[in-house]
């Protein structure tokens, strides 16, 4: 296993992504597993596989592409979250999938490419803190964005140092 694997690749659009990987594991039969940690705190009673697909689908995306695009034959992008360890959210992909998951993903990215960067109507630590357009680029004061939301807010992320 590798940790922190850098990748880069070229959707069909020719639009190139870049990122980084937790750890990559490369398996017999050219599978690849992705580990990506979360530090994140579950709210009491919350659904995990809501919350991660709600605030990680496009991340576990993105990583199951890079796999792919990088020839493997399958891919499974496992989440592990460090504060709850017996909880780990694992999704599969074979190299099949790969036009229709770089559609989804295009699909994501046309408001920006387009132009179009929404912001959320609920800023607040959780959800602002590790945005890369924070600073420049909200719309939103510092004392907004860097404020703690209630827990109980269903519209906030689940929180994350990432």
């Amino acid at each position: 296993p590798r940790r922190e694997e850098r990748f880069a690749f070229l959707l069909a659009s020719g639009m190139l992504v870049t990122g980084a990987i937790d750890v990559l594991a490369r398996e017999p039969g050219r599978r690849i597993l992705v580990v990506d940690y979360k530090s994140d705190r579950i709210a009491e009673g919350a659904d995990p596989r809501v919350a991660l697909e709600r605030d990680y689908s496009m991340q576990r995306l993105i990583y199951a592409l890079a796999a792919l695009a990088s020839g493997a034959a399958a891919v499974e992008v496992a989440h592990c979250f460090l504060r709850r360890p017996e909880l780990v959210l694992a999704k599969r992909y074979g190299a099949a999938e790969r036009p229709a998951l770089e559609h989804d993903l295009e699909g994501r990215l046309a408001p920006l490419r387009a132009g179009r960067f929404e912001v959320t109507p609920l800023p607040g630590r959780q959800r602002c803190a590790t945005c890369p357009g924070r600073l420049r680029l909200c719309s939103y004061d510092e004392s907004l964005t860097l404020r703690e939301l209630p827990a109980a807010t269903s519209a906030a992320p689940l929180q994350s140092n990432r």
